[in-house]
């Protein structure tokens, strides 16, 4: 389940963004930002997730396997 979270959740996501009928504030800042700057999408959604990462770590949130394994993970699987 651990494993297949993030793939489910990043192909769901591709083909969504690829489908054109929308996407949310975190999808279309990341597609902007890749249009921006010319980097691949998947430095983009890693340096997003890890702030994201951060702040939650900040506020006391909880961190585990499965939060990192997310953060790193989705960018890729989304490409």
């Amino acid at each position: 389940m651990l494993a297949a979270g993030p793939a489910i959740n990043g192909i769901g996501m591709g083909l969504y963004i690829a489908s054109d009928c929308g996407v949310g504030p975190r999808n279309s800042l990341m597609l902007a930002l890749t249009e921006k700057t010319g980097k691949k999408l998947a430095s983009i959604r890693l340096v997003m997730e890890l702030f994201v990462l951060a702040a939650g770590w900040l506020l006391k949130g909880p961190v585990s396997l499965g939060t990192i394994l997310y953060c790193i993970s989705i960018g890729i699987i989304v490409g």
